[in-house]
Order: C-alpha cells, then structure tokens, then sequence
C-alpha cells in the first residue's frame, strides 16, 4: 500500500514514523507532508494523539500517555520505533509498548475512521483524506524478442505496432468497457466477471493483453489509466525489460498488461475453457 502525501510518495511505515517525529518531540503537531484538514489532535498537556484520516474509513494514528520529556524523550523515540518496525511491518497493524514508570504508554497503527476507543473528535464526512497512492513502478516479467517491438499487425484502424495495440486496450479498460475492439471477434477474448476484465488480441504465436480486476471509477479510473500506461512505457515496450507487467494498487485494484502466448494458463480465456484467440497478420 502507498499513500499519496503533500511531498511524495509514502508507504504506511513512514507515514507512522512522520507521526512520531509530530509527538515524540513533545509538540503533538501536524505531521510533515499531510493536509491539515486531514488530522485531528487531541491533547491534554499530558496525553496527545495524532490521527490522519486515510482513504475508503481507515485512520492512522499515534499515542502517547505521558509527555515526551526527560528518559521519556529517547524512551518514545526508541519504543515507538519497535513497534512500527516489528507490530506495523508495513500492513493494516497496530501495536503497543507499555514503560516502566507510571501511566507511560504508547500506541500505533491503523484502525477504522473515528474508532470508539479514539479520544480525538470526529472526523466529518466527507472529509479530507490521505489518499492511496500507485507503486512508483510496476512489476515486470519476460523476455522481450526483439521483434516484437517492430513488428506491424493488421487491425480494423490499419497497420499498427504492440504498442498501439495495448494503448487501445487501455482505452477501452478504462472507460469501463470489456468488448471487442480493433479486430474480429474470431481473433480477440474479452472476459468479463463482476467487474474485472481481461481483453486479448492474437497475433501469431502470441496475445497482446490487458487486465482490470475491478470496475474502473472514480479513483479507480485514473489509477487504471496511470497503472496501464507504466506498465506499457516501462515492461512491455521498453525495449529491455519483459514482455509483461503489473500493479497492485489499493482499493483490490490490479491492473495488467504485455504480450504472452496464447496458451498461457494465467489467461482468463484459458482458465475458463474459452479457447485461444484466432490470430491477425503481422508483418515485421
């Protein structure tokens, strides 16, 4: 999971890590990089508790008992990195640590958006979020055949490279659609299942390929088009990297995309008995 702050890209672990560095200096402040709008603190000169509300009613948040003063100060810092090092692990965690002298404690991680054992007001609804953010990069797999990059294959819009044709499926992904497009129906595979959908054109020997695993809106629609395009730009026509590519973004979303051979058991056509896609010419 990656969160989109005011400053770049962060993962759970450094968002928690910004919340300590807002409390255990004492100051129990708005953490670096997040919204204002986006935080509620509740603070009693002795307790304080920093939470930053997060996408689809999840909350972050960090609590102290006792100031962050005198053995207290190193001891926040030194617990606290503990337990997001060992309790959060980057996931959907919390954790604990409880000190040696009286009422000290601390408490860390993610819980639901205005949790009852929350001592900060309401968050309102709607309100400001932190949101999920894509992977920087996408996975990728394969080995490019160099002809494969140069090769031009017939379609109903005229000669076009494997590029084109994965920037068209791109397109018809995410405007939501799952139909057929640029070819005959005998040579392409459009599989739909509640949401998710799987479009594969053949060309000889192979299938160019794209994937959604949910519907694409809202959010989910400018993550389709960002995730299918660094596939594209950095997997599958690159030139050196693979002959696929994914990203797992937040809210179930995966996306997919490249160039693979028509039996590829990973291929929903496959996995569902529906047969292998015909084939249209190409020529290099």
């Amino acid at each position: 999971m990656a969160l989109q702050a005011t400053d770049g890209v962060i993962d759970p672990n450094g968002l928690l890590f910004r919340l300590r560095q807002a409390s255990c200096t004492n100051e129990c402040s708005v953490p670096q990089g997040i919204q204002e709008s986006a935080v509620k603190i509740y603070s009693n000169g002795n307790e304080c508790e920093i939470s930053v509300a997060i996408a689809n009613n999840i909350e972050a948040w960090f609590y102290r008992a006792t100031p962050s003063t005198g053995h207290q100060w190193q001891e926040c810092w030194d617990a606290t990195e503990e337990v997001i090092n060992n309790c959060i692990k980057e996931g959907p965690n919390k954790g604990w640590w409880n000190g040696v002298d009286e009422y000290q404690y601390y408490e860390i991680g993610f819980r639901a958006l205005n949790d009852p054992t929350a001592k900060h007001a309401p968050f309102d609804s709607p309100n400001t979020v932190v949101s999920y953010a894509l992977p920087p990069t996408p996975a990728c797999s394969g080995t490019q055949p160099d002809q494969l990059l140069n090769v031009k294959c017939k379609t109903n819009d005229g000669l076009q490279s494997v590029r084109q044709i994965l920037y068209a499926i791109r397109q018809e992904l995410c405007t939501n659609g799952c139909g057929g497009l640029l070819v005959d129906s005998s040579d392409s595979s459009a599989v739909f299942s509640n949401g998710a959908c799987e479009i594969a054109i053949g060309i000889p020997n192979w299938e160019v390929f794209g994937y959604r695993a949910t519907y694409a809106e809202g959010n989910t629609q400018q993550d389709c088009w960002d995730g299918l395009e660094e596939i594209i730009n950095e997997c599958v026509t690159g030139g050196e990297v693979g002959l696929e590519g994914w990203v797992n973004a937040a809210r179930r979303e995966v996306f997919k995309a490249g160039v693979r051979r028509k039996d590829d058991p990973t291929a929903l056509h496959n996995k569902y008995g529906f047969g292998e896609p015909g084939s249209i010419s190409c020529i290099l």
